[in-house]
């Protein structure tokens, strides 16, 4: 799941095509479409610069949530980087809150 074009796989990708899986996506800056989880293998959730309580200004916020739990709820291996491990923790109910840091990258 890609939030904004900027926040790509970068070497996840190589790392999956390299190794001979393949690679579909979910978009959310072109589209909101989300397949059915028992379509997919993996979740990988990236980064934006959106926060998990954002649903007033990204109305797909809500779906995504309702996707990663039943990602989780069907066993799916589910990683999240940045704000993917937010939505992730959000999910199975732990509280998200702002770092009193700013943080960038890994």
């Amino acid at each position: 799941m890609q939030h904004v074009s900027f926040e790509g796989l970068g070497s996840i990708a190589e790392w999956v095509t390299s190794n001979g899986h393949e690679l579909t996506s979910t978009q959310f800056f072109i589209n909101s479409y989300l397949p059915e989880p028992a379509d997919i293998d993996w979740l990988i959730i990236m980064g934006g610069p959106m926060g998990v309580y954002d649903e007033d200004k990204y109305e797909w916020l809500t779906a995504e949530k309702q996707f990663i739990k039943k990602a989780i709820d069907a066993g799916k291996t589910v990683i999240g980087i940045c704000l993917g491990a937010q939505l992730i923790a959000k999910v199975l109910g732990a509280k998200v809150y702002p770092n009193q840091k700013r943080a960038i990258g890994w």
